[in-house]
């Protein structure tokens, strides 16, 4: 399931899934193996903006209400649209 969903962020998509599975792994690695992290930095843009608190409070809660809000309105939305239409 890695491969797919970091297909899905290296797309530029936010999902809360998504962020839950890719985001504390780079948290962890970037304290387990620090040589990666400074042979990357370079190479990755605002490297030094991931931490726990960001991901925590700047990144997950709204990732979270954007799926609550895709999933329980819009597929709401459209399961309500498709009841409404069929015939009775």
């Amino acid at each position: 399931m890695t491969l797919p969903i970091a297909m899905f962020v290296a797309a530029g998509f936010e999902h809360r899934v998504a962020n839950t599975l890719l985001l504390p792994y780079a948290l962890l690695l970037t304290w387990w193996v620090p040589a990666f992290v400074a042979g990357v930095a370079d190479h990755v843009p605002h490297l030094d903006a991931l931490t726990w608190w960001n991901f925590l409070v700047g990144i997950l809660p709204f990732a979270s209400l954007g799926s609550v809000v895709g999933g329980g309105v819009f597929v709401g939305m459209a399961y309500w649209v498709i009841y409404k239409c069929l015939p009775r």
